[in-house]
């Protein structure tokens, strides 16, 4: 709950990019930005920082140490963070359909719930943080459209290319 009141906060605090449904698109992808940092840099550092047994089935279930201490902690954590996010985020877009459509609702809902029933059952929540990754593709999504009345600079073409490198290595691959 305190992630989405964080979320829904920041939301509002950014008013003042206005009410239109472009200025709206424009909160969430700031919004999106801020997630993805703090989410990939949580996940990146505990990579850089932890044992990780991807091929484990005790440790993508269970966790390190059998579910306990502070490195499930960690996961949990940006998990919930997360689950705040995308519940915001869905607010969001039910709000105001220029943030997303029905694909998106789908997405924030089947992950989410994923996300959020693995935190209630305590189960595969190492699964689902190192599935979290996955967001290094998001930035550039995002940039994509804040760039898109400018299709032929480079900032516009680099964004585009890093997005389908990314999501073919990171959700695809």
């Amino acid at each position: 709950a305190g992630s989405f009141a964080i979320h829904f906060a920041v939301f509002e605090m950014l008013g003042w990019l206005g009410a239109t449904p472009d200025a709206q698109k424009l909160k969430a992808c700031y919004l999106s930005h801020v997630h993805c940092t703090i989410t990939l840099c949580s996940c990146i550092l505990y990579w850089i920082t932890n044992e990780v047994r991807v091929f484990s089935p005790e440790f993508m279930v269970e966790g390190p140490n059998g579910g306990s201490g502070t490195e499930m902690q960690w996961m949990r954590y940006t998990v919930a963070f997360s689950v705040g996010y995308f519940g915001n985020d869905l607010v969001r877009i039910v709000q105001h359909s220029s943030i997303g459509g029905t694909d998106m609702i789908a997405h924030h809902i089947i992950i989410g719930g994923f996300f959020l029933t693995g935190l209630l059952d305590r189960c595969c929540t190492p699964y689902h943080f190192l599935f979290m990754i996955e967001e290094l593709s998001t930035p550039f999504l995002n940039l994509r459209w804040q760039y898109r009345a400018e299709k032929n600079s480079k900032v516009y073409a680099f964004c585009q290319a890093a997005f389908a490198i990314l999501f073919f290595l990171c959700r695809i691959l």
